[in-house]
């Protein structure tokens, strides 16, 4: 099958050699998790991650023992092929630690849970309480390598792929067109991951600073928040018991991880000036505090809160639902219907390019209100030449083209998302804050799924909604693009 669109055999070894190379780095991943079971003696738990880490090591040994002395570049192709199949299979081997845990979780239950850890979606199934400590690290584990992309991470470690690596990039990398930090991708991937690594190591040690958070939930929240897939009720404490100290590191490195990470190398590098001066992070900010003003000003009128909680939940909110962490410090579905339109447009915008966070991202939002203007204008003069400008840079016609596209296609997609669940017969509301809160990636909604539990669905419900994770997370393209007649054809 593989050989019917790559162009030579050898074409498809490179594509089942560097899917061995991705699941050796998710079975490497999971050794921290099979250490914290050996440490906090759940043996029962570690049977599972043993037996993947088995599986997935000694396929990836073989294929790359076997495949030693083949190299050849990639096209745009394979690299779709490649994204697809190897974010399916990390998330299907990734649900057997679950599975075969022996504490009588469903596959689809499994593997549900494995698909939100790597997508970074908070929504959840099994209650956190019933996880083991040895899981719990598991899942924070898969949303810390999911976060970045295992893709990604993959390329850094593959820099013979050359032109190959580019292509496979762009299947999974977020936002309308690749940045590279230098001038061979492999080097620009490396630089991705310090910078991450660095932010992590950050955030781990501020969250240590609180006296009330041990080491383990410090970690735990801290691989959970970087990578913007949301706070885990770790051990009974839930989001809205942390000390103010603690939401507020989270609520910052949520921000951060929405970013732009181009923006942390060009300070890194000195670059100040152009990093401060990025449109997209600026319209982000503005649009967090716009939401959140909106919100607090609403609570207020709505006399829900005191003042001072109110102004700290309509921050923490807007921040938890425009980054998709998703993670939550009250009970959304009570406040005001104007204060949850809020938050589900935010919802539907998402963070930067470039990011961890998910959904339409800031800077395609930006371009699409921009074609609208420009709509009215033509409509004014239509002889009218009126390039598409963010900042003092022109938006071509293809990408502002592929940018509605993908647009259009987000929102098809969301409805039929919605159109599915909806057979479960849950109210409206709920149902459609369902789909987007999976299709964006930030694992929670609204009305009946507003703490991310998703366990009042069906069986089908949670295979579509897990379904629109993986979409959403690879960018549309990379999943649904091998089921289209034309990637088939030898054309």
């Amino acid at each position: 099958m593989l050989n019917r669109f790559s162009e030579t055999k050898v074409g498809s070894i490179i594509i089942i050699k560097i899917v061995a190379m991705v699941l050796a780095v998710e079975g490497l991943a999971m050794i921290p998790s099979i250490c914290a079971g050996l440490y906090y003696g759940e043996h029962s738990a570690i049977k599972g991650l043993v037996i993947t880490f088995i599986i997935t090591i000694s396929f990836a040994a073989f294929v790359l023992k076997k495949y030693k002395s083949y190299n050849v570049k990639l096209n745009i192709r394979d690299g779709f092929f490649v994204a697809f199949l190897s974010w399916c299979l990390v998330c299907l081997l990734g649900s057997l630690p679950y599975f075969l845990a022996g504490l009588n979780f469903s596959f689809i239950d499994s593997l549900f849970e494995s698909t939100a850890g790597w997508t970074t979606s908070g929504a959840f199934v099994i209650p956190i309480r019933r996880m083991p400590n040895t899981l719990l690290l598991w899942k924070a584990t898969s949303n810390w390598f999911g976060g970045m992309g295992i893709l990604v991470f993959t390329i850094s470690l593959l820099p013979t792929l050359g032109k190959g690596a580019q292509n496979l990039a762009a299947s999974e990398t977020t936002g309308p067109k690749l940045t590279k930090f230098a001038s061979k991708l492999s080097d620009s991937t490396k630089i991705s991951y310090i910078i991450y690594c660095g932010l992590t190591l950050l955030e781990l040690i501020l969250l240590l600073f609180d006296k009330k958070m041990t080491s383990f939930h410090a970690i735990i929240n801290t691989l959970s928040t970087v990578s913007t897939a949301g706070i885990f009720d770790v051990g009974g404490e839930i989001a809205w018991s942390f000390t103010p100290y603690a939401k507020f590191v989270i609520s910052i490195f949520s921000v951060i991880g929405a970013m732009n990470f181009v923006i942390f190398f060009l300070i890194v590098t000195g670059n100040i000036k152009r990093a401060f001066s990025n449109i997209e992070a600026k319209a982000y900010l503005v649009i967090l505090s716009i939401a959140s003003v909106l919100i607090f000003i609403n609570l207020i009128i709505a006399d829900q809160y005191p003042v001072l909680k109110s102004l700290g939940y309509a921050i923490t909110q807007s921040i938890s639902f425009g980054s998709t962490s998703g993670f939550s410090v009250t009970d959304v579905s009570h406040w005001p219907a104007f204060s949850q339109a809020v938050l589900v447009l935010l919802m539907l915008i998402g963070g930067c390019a470039t990011s961890t966070a998910g959904s339409l991202k800031v800077i395609r939002v930006l371009v699409f209100i921009k074609l609208i203007r420009r709509g009215f204008y033509k409509r004014i003069h239509p002889l009218a030449v009126k390039p598409i400008m963010l900042g003092k840079t022109a938006v071509s016609a293809d990408i502002a083209n592929r940018i509605t596209v993908y647009i259009t296609l987000y929102l098809g997609i969301l409805l039929l998302g919605a159109l599915l669940i909806s057979f479960d017969n849950k109210d409206m509301f709920t149902t459609l804050t369902a789909s987007l809160g999976a299709l964006s990636n930030n694992g929670s909604g609204l009305g009946d799924v507003s703490s991310g539990d998703f366990s009042i669905f069906s069986p089908l419900s949670k295979f579509v909604s897990l379904s629109l994770m993986l979409i959403g997370r690879t960018e549309i393209y990379a999943t649904l693009i091998v089921f289209t007649k034309d990637f088939w054809s030898r054309d």
